[in-house]
């Protein structure tokens, strides 16, 4: 009885620490699967299918050249009609990842659809473009003027709707669009009958390094796909620890078009933060029995 006496203390700390470590253990394992539906969204990746490519379509599809560097020194475009082209390079931050997506302005039915669903996943995202990453987008069409550019620019940045965002809305030549086009690996073609571009609806992740890093597909993209691929191009330049320890719990699903959780990784994951729970519990307890040893002595 003297002994429990003595070390109730202790005792209760043990067990309260005990209940910490469990409930850190299941809610890091809870946080992974809330991560693995979406972060808040719950958007599924389209099922792709082996389809007849009608004629029109042939050869406009994405080839991924992940590590191409992009030429971005002597690509020339406009985003406004004061002054000259100026390089790719003078549109972003050379310190960030960029978010880059090809499209043309006066696309009637993909583009619209495509970065629209680009700015629903953007509202929910808590990084913010101009600040933690670039954001671009390049118009396929040369004949865009950068009028258009910037009336484009300024409808997206309203629907956005967020203080401090940047969204540069860029024009050019054909030669410039062409290799920046082939860079990334996006093919797209012409149709005179219509007078529309036949195109793939992607968002490319270009590094600091400007190096192509990941490409996401689709016309809905979840704030956390994003996140994920904007770290993965930041090359440890974005995200807090806590982001970057639960990426690695996480692997980019090339048949998805998303990422998926490793259950590996998060089980490693979810054990080291127990053991570190485990070790914080054993040095407070170490410190209460030495605090006691220290009143016995003086008493």
């Amino acid at each position: 009885m003297d002994f429990l006496a003595k070390h109730t203390h202790t005792l209760r700390a043990l067990k309260s620490l005990g209940v910490v470590c469990l409930v850190a253990f299941a809610g890091f394992v809870g946080g992974v699967k809330a991560y693995a539906d979406g972060n808040g969204g719950h958007e599924e990746a389209a099922q792709r299918t082996d389809l007849q490519t009608p004629k029109k379509l042939e050869n406009v599809t994405i080839v991924e050249k992940l590590g191409t560097v992009i030429p971005s020194e002597r690509l020339f475009f406009r985003q406004n009609s004061q002054g000259p082209a100026l390089s790719l390079d003078q549109y972003i931050n050379p310190n960030l990842p960029t978010m880059l997506t090809l499209n043309y302005f006066q696309c009637t039915a993909l583009c619209s659809i495509h970065l629209n669903g680009l700015v629903q996943g953007l509202k929910k995202l808590d990084y913010l473009p101009g600040r933690e990453f670039n954001l671009v987008t390049v118009s396929i069409d040369p004949r865009n003027s950068p009028e258009l550019a910037q009336m484009k620019q300024k409808n997206y940045l309203e629907s956005l709707n967020r203080a401090g965002a940047e969204w540069k809305f860029l024009v050019g030549e054909q030669k410039f669009i062409n290799e920046l086009a082939q860079s990334v690996g996006f093919q797209f073609r012409y149709d005179k009958e219509t007078d529309q571009f036949a195109h793939s609806a992607a968002v490319f992740f270009i590094s600091p390094e400007k190096k192509v890093s990941r490409y996401l597909y689709g016309i809905q993209y979840s704030p956390r796909d994003l996140k994920f691929a904007l770290l993965e191009s930041s090359q440890g330049r974005l995200g807090s620890p806590l982001e970057k320890l639960i990426l690695r719990c996480f692997h980019y699903d090339e048949l998805a078009g998303k990422y998926s959780p490793i259950a590996m990784n998060s089980m490693r994951t979810a054990g080291v933060l127990f053991c570190l729970c485990l070790l914080i519990l054993v040095v407070v307890l170490l410190r209460k029995e030495k605090a006691l040893r220290r009143e016995e002595y003086a008493q």
